[in-house]
């Protein structure tokens, strides 16, 4: 499937350029708003959605999101007394969830993994305690992680001395096997296996020589079909892409782009270089044939629809065909204002402004593409449809 796409502007915040458009008003409980532009490019000129969904006063960016099946996003975000889970429908519709008597170890740093199983169940990874949300029950669960073991590779990932016990942070969350929960931890050289059921770990040992890759804030794992999972590995020379089937590893080709950070969904599995983005041996395609030098610094990618890879640069978000690289559409994001004045006695000088630059990015697989970026706190829907 091909797409097109166009947007709405993503609010008084971003000035959005090179638009024409009508402007068209929409809200939710949570105050769901934007407006509509559309966006040309040498391949496509239809318009669809672009949403802005705005957190309530006094929360921080959102640290972590994921879209679950039926379409809709989780972020997580947190203010000075609550934590709190957001979920909004593709329909509008808009929830928020709030951990009572959060322990004052669960403070999310600025990125924060997430994902949902197969069950609906929200999982996400705050330092070392995996917390877990029923939206059915509406309850929550707080377990701690093992600290991982360490692999003695003379280098790790960040060119140092490995540390010594692996960071007590979660880097990662998957959906496993049986209903399980994978966990990875910066330069561990196992994974954990958690049965909600058993409230048990079980320690997964990665290929020998090999430990998890500090990623520096991308995703290192992302969960597959079946139970499966990919994770992004480092051997003290490179990094490499490993798939784990519930019993064994298999390196698996990056179409010659050193993964950093992954994203999969449904339509496919999107693989974050440091100036590339890849697509999985187990899809459609090679690596596309945008150069590396016309890509930005460390984008994220997703697949919004099988065979068609958004990437992240700044001010934009770019879709390419995973079999050629052939761009087929652009959607402009604007640029954030800093440097408001405010008072009787501000100075009256002009704020400052940036490229509007996404900071987490998740996809459904079916054309929504979601996403945070470094303006007022709010998550971002960007609707493609098929040309």
């Amino acid at each position: 499937m091909r797409l097109s796409a166009g947007s709405r502007s993503v609010g008084a915040v971003l000035a959005v350029a090179a638009m024409v458009a009508a402007v068209v008003l929409g809200a939710s409980r949570l105050g769901r708003s934007g407006t509509a532009a559309s966006t040309r490019n040498d391949l496509s000129a239809a318009a669809t959605a672009n949403l802005r969904m705005p957190l309530p006063v006094g929360y921080d960016r959102p640290s972590g999101i994921t879209a679950d099946a039926q379409g809709g996003v989780w972020a997580f975000a947190e203010r000075a007394s609550s934590k709190t889970l957001f979920h909004w429908t593709v329909g509008g519709s808009a929830s928020q969830y709030n951990l009572a008597n959060p322990d004052p170890d669960l403070s999310a740093g600025a990125e924060t993994p997430m994902t949902v199983l197969p069950s609906g169940v929200v999982v996400i990874g705050i330092n070392q305690r995996l917390v877990s949300f029923d939206p059915g029950s509406k309850t929550w669960t707080v377990s701690t992680v093992p600290t991982g073991p360490l692999e003695s590779t003379p280098a790790t990932s960040v060119g140092n001395a490995p540390p010594p016990q692996a960071f007590e942070l979660i880097s990662g969350v998957a959906a496993g096997p049986a209903g399980s929960v994978l966990v990875t931890e910066d330069f561990a050289s196992a994974i954990e296996q958690y049965s909600p059921s058993a409230n048990t770990y079980q320690r997964v040992a990665l290929p020998q020589g090999t430990e998890v890759l500090h990623t520096g804030g991308a995703m290192p794992m992302t969960p597959l079909s079946s139970g499966k999972v990919a994770v992004v590995l480092w051997d003290g020379s490179v990094a490499h892409l490993d798939q784990w089937d519930g019993s064994s590893w298999s390196e698996q080709a990056s179409q010659g782009c050193a993964p950093r950070g992954l994203e999969a969904n449904g339509a496919g599995l999107a693989v974050d270089g440091d100036d590339c983005v890849a697509t999985s041996p187990s899809t459609a395609g090679a690596k596309p044939t945008t150069p590396a030098s016309a890509l930005p610094a460390s984008p994220l990618s997703a697949y919004i629809a099988p065979g068609d890879i958004a990437y992240s640069q700044p001010g934009s978000i770019a879709v390419i065909a995973d079999t050629t690289g052939q761009r087929i559409a652009q959607v402009d994001l604007g640029s954030v204002a800093f440097g408001l004045p405010s008072g009787p006695s501000a100075p009256q000088s002009r704020p400052t402004s940036v490229p509007a630059i996404p900071s987490l990015i998740a996809s459904t697989g079916d054309g929504n593409l979601y996403y945070v970026d470094q303006g007022p706190p709010a998550v971002h829907q960007i609707t493609f449809a098929p040309s």
